[in-house]
């Protein structure tokens, strides 16, 4: 009897084992990360997905190595679709089938980790397109929109801009605001001129997408290329929110935009919303470990005036 208790004991305990081991594993996988979880917030969505995008960055690399390169391509992340895209130019058809089952497997193997509900995408884009025009057209919109800003509001305006090497879009841009030699760093100012730059390019070329922009010389990586887009992206993707643009500078308020008047029905109740969708993003875990985030969500109509 005292034998068999003993053996019980044993077979309980191994039990417990394998739970709680299964339950770490939930949250620690092979590739140092976490297995992430569908959040109700699409800004903390976006954030997690990006995160995994520079794994899957790296493992496509990997492949290229040891393969080749392609003329070009670019990894785009769809949170609606629940799919992660690898989206390259092969130089031919047997270019492409050559490598298209390494890139897909070496996806599936990040993404079987860290985001088991997200499906693997690898396609070809073919020359249709001139993705060099394209580059050269929408910097020559933004060149447009700069030098009309320059002369009207008496600015100096610094740039940088990094464009997709398979579309040729603009990816990401900084932009830097002076006045008489000196930075303007109020981010009131800052979000004045970034909407009107915004305004300006869409009149230049209405076929520029978004895109995330930085107001901040010397920007950590992680906030230029994760927390920027998230917020912004995350924001967007909520067809019910009439954001019209996002302007984030590190340490300053965020400043929300809205497309409507703050008298136009339920729009208090969507301000409402949005500044505790940011305010819930910059409490996450994952992204309070590099940014404690901003004091203050302010959510503006299209006049220019605070929602409260």
């Amino acid at each position: 009897m005292k034998k068999q208790w003993k053996i019980g004991l044993i077979i309980i305990i191994a039990i417990l084992t394998v739970i709680l081991f299964r339950k770490d594993w939930a949250h620690d996988s092979s590739m140092n990360g976490i297995t992430y979880k569908e959040s109700s917030n699409p800004l903390i969505t976006r954030y997690h997905t990006l995160e995994v995008k520079d794994d899957i960055q790296t493992a496509v690399k990997d492949v290229f190595e040891k393969k080749s390169y392609p003329d070009g391509y670019e990894t785009t992340v769809s949170p609606e679709t629940h799919q992660m895209v690898l989206v390259i130019r092969p130089y031919s058809q047997a270019f492409f089938e050559g490598m298209k089952e390494d890139l897909k497997q070496s996806m599936e193997k990040v993404l079987t980790s860290k985001l088991p509900h997200y499906e693997a995408v690898v396609r070809p884009l073919y020359n249709e397109t001139n993705h060099t025009a394209i580059s050269k057209q929408q910097q020559a919109a933004v060149m447009k929109a700069i030098k009309e800003m320059e002369k009207k509001d008496e600015l100096s305006i610094s740039y940088g801009m990094t464009f997709s090497a398979a579309y040729g879009h603009i990816e990401k841009m900084t932009l830097m605001f002076s006045k008489n030699q000196k930075e303007i760093r109020d981010v009131s100012e800052i979000n004045q001129y970034h909407k009107t730059f915004i305004d300006l390019l869409v009149q230049k070329d209405g076929k520029i997408d978004d895109f995330p922009i930085n107001f901040n010389q010397g920007t950590k990586r992680d906030w230029e290329m994760k927390v920027i887009p998230s917020v912004t992206q995350g924001l967007k993707s909520k067809s019910n929110f009439p954001v019209q643009s996002v302007t984030l500078t590190e340490n300053a308020p965020i400043i929300v935009n809205l497309s409507l008047a703050a008298s136009q029905p339920k729009v208090k109740e969507k301000a409402e919303q949005i500044e505790k969708l940011v305010t819930e993003f910059f409490a996450d875990k994952d992204v309070k470990k590099s940014f404690p985030g901003p004091q203050e969500v302010h959510v503006l109509d299209k006049d220019g005036k605070r929602i409260e």
